[in-house]
């Protein structure tokens, strides 16, 4: 007996996600709801971003990482902003967080892998580095998202950091907590491999990374 699967395909997952948008955008757009409209142009703007940062650097960006990042968009700017869902579910900020804290820190560890392993840079980086990059990585971008939220608040007069510095604060702790979940569990599959915790995780991020160095 066969055993039944489903599998998401990433890309298709994208184009339903940004249709949903560009709908909704009409609707803004008709019924003049002009911050809407905005926040709807800024989502595509952002979803495009690390497909054009992969172009430039020629950097092979895997459709999960891809498809992670819009989700994150998604839920943060047009459910949490827009369909208002960080007023009705109290925990919905701090479930995004720690989403993005997981999603850059996994990020992060793939892209320095890629340059560690990639012939044509000169490069040899310690596992232990490499676990140190990942949180960075992830804490710094979190730290430019809190700059967007304080952005659009003082230029659009909305209201993304809700709380001011306390929501920001705890923004940031979230997002560390995340990277810092992602950092030990990479240094843990470095070092004791299949017996590590996350070990089908980190494996899955490195099989990303070899596929796109052969790939490229």
């Amino acid at each position: 007996m066969s055993k039944f699967s489903f599998k998401i395909d990433p890309r298709l997952a994208k184009v339903l996600l940004l249709s949903v948008l560009a709908i909704e955008l009409l609707f803004a757009a008709y019924y003049q709801s002009w911050i809407n409209a905005l926040l709807l142009v800024g989502i595509v703007i952002l979803s495009l971003l690390p497909m054009l940062f992969a172009r430039h650097f020629s950097v092979p960006l895997p459709a999960e990482f891809d498809l992670a990042t819009i989700i994150f968009i998604f839920a943060s700017i047009f459910l949490g902003e827009i369909s208002n869902f960080y007023e009705r579910f109290w925990w919905w900020d701090e479930l995004l967080h720690l989403f993005s804290g997981l999603l850059l820190g996994m990020l992060g560890l793939y892209l320095i892998w890629l340059l560690n392993h990639n012939d044509q840079i000169d490069l040899e980086l310690s596992p232990r580095f490499m676990c140190l990059f990942a949180f960075t990585f992830a804490l710094s971008a979190g730290t430019l998202w809190e700059i967007f939220e304080f952005s659009m608040d003082n230029f659009f007069d909305m209201n993304m950091q809700k709380n001011g510095l306390d929501d920001t604060m705890s923004d940031l702790v979230i997002d560390a907590l995340g990277a810092l979940i992602v950092s030990l569990g990479a240094n843990s599959y470095f070092k004791k491999g299949h017996k590590s915790l996350m070990f089908r995780w980190f494996r899955h991020v490195i099989a990303l990374g070899r596929r796109a160095l052969r790939h490229k």
